[in-house]
């Protein structure tokens, strides 16, 4: 999954998508017990990019944090021939518009609004991006 903190998004080809590359991992809706279709066409659109499809709410898990959140399956992709991800995970926010992390924070399952992401998978490297999500309209945001 590519982490997106520009936008609240998350997005992942449905089991039935096509343009998206067959190397791309792909969400199997009958697999999941609280999976609901809410059927709605959505879009997002990216400088060399365009996902579309159906909207969606699930339960997605990101280690130990469990929330019901809206997701894209998208059924038609136009990506970069260089893209090799399996779908979009979005740590952005906005007023109307909330990720996982600031779900996982409303209900408990998170202590703190700050969280950091490693930049390097070398353990050797200390390079992280932190971020404090409940400062909407001034979000602290620096790398180390």
């Amino acid at each position: 999954m590519l982490l997106d903190t520009g936008s609240h998004a998350l997005w992942v080809a449905s089991s039935n998508s096509s343009g998206c590359g067959d190397r791309r991992k792909k969400f199997k809706s009958s697999e999941s017990d609280s999976f609901v279709n809410l059927n709605r066409s959505k879009q997002y659109r990216y400088i060399k990019a365009r996902v579309e499809g159906k909207t969606a709410t699930d339960i997605v898990h990101l280690s130990s944090l469990a929330v019901n959140h809206e997701i894209l399956l998208v059924e038609k992709c136009v990506l970069d021939k260089y893209s090799s991800f399996d779908g979009v995970i979005g740590f952005g926010s906005g007023k109307q518009n909330k990720n996982i992390l600031d779900e996982g924070y409303a209900d408990g399952q998170l202590v703190s609004s700050l969280y950091a992401i490693s930049l390097s998978l070398d353990s050797n490297k200390k390079s992280f991006f932190y971020y404090n999500f409940t400062l909407k309209d001034f979000p602290t945001a620096f790398y180390l």
